[in-house]
Order: structure tokens, then sequence, then C-alpha cells
């Protein structure tokens, strides 16, 4: 298999899998922008009928939303770099396993393989330090 070729392949699988996993991101987020609107229109009617909608309302998110709506983000940016961390380690154990025993390709699979654990190192200790910070902003 010549390189272009395998750099084809390995390109139509990453955007596979990307479209794959992104799919129930975008599902829920219409899903949750459908549910909001519904909430909105039963505002609407409620008003109409003479009962008290509450109006406390910013120009784009309701009052209070917008931590949750930035932990949504944190939390999709977390899983896009998960998936990107699976592919980097599919990526070298599939070149390690068809190395052949070239040594070459042997340590460029291993350096893949530790560039992504090192990547999953760091993706893991700021996941922690930005659910501390959020925790932080919630208690306030």
């Amino acid at each position: 298999m010549t390189t272009a070729t395998g750099m084809k392949r390995l390109s139509l699988i990453a955007a596979f899998l990307l479209f794959v996993f992104t799919i129930p991101t975008v599902v829920n987020a219409v899903d949750t922008a459908q549910s909001k609107s519904t909430k909105n229109i039963l505002k609407q009617l409620e008003t109409a009928a003479g009962g008290n909608a509450p109006t406390a309302q910013g120009p784009i998110f309701p009052v209070g939303d917008i931590p949750a709506f930035a932990s949504r983000i944190i939390a999709t940016f977390f899983a896009v770099l998960g998936m990107i961390f699976l592919g980097m380690m599919l990526y070298g154990g599939y070149n390690w396993l068809t190395a052949m025993g070239e040594e070459e390709k042997v340590e460029t699979a291993k350096k893949t393989i530790t560039a992504a654990l090192v990547g999953l190192c760091i993706v893991l200790s700021s996941y922690a330090v930005t659910g501390y910070i959020i925790a932080q902003l919630y208690k306030k």
C-alpha cells in the first residue's frame, strides 16, 4: 500500500468516525433547542391567558444558563479530544501491527502511541482542573 493510499484511507476513516461521534451531540443540541422553544411557546400561551410567566431573561440565555452552556461546550471539547486520543491509539497500533518487523516503522508507531498517552494525561489533568473551577463557580 502506498503512502498516498494509506493517507486517503486514514482520512476517510477519521471523517467517518468524526461524523458518527458528532451526530449524538448535534441531535442532543437540536432536542434541547426544540424543548426550549416549546417551553417558550407554553410561556407565551400562559401570558396570553393571563397567567404569571417569568420575564427575567437575557437576550440570548435565560438567567443562570450561561454556566450550564459553558460546561456543555467544555464537555463536548473533551469528548472530541477523547476521540482524537482513540484515533491516535488505533493509528499507532495499526502501524505497529503492519510494520512487519521493520524497526523504523515500529519506532514511529511507538512514538505515536507515546504521544497519544501523553496527550491523554494532559487532557485528563485539564479535565480535573476544569471540573474544579466549574464546581467553584457553581458554589458562588
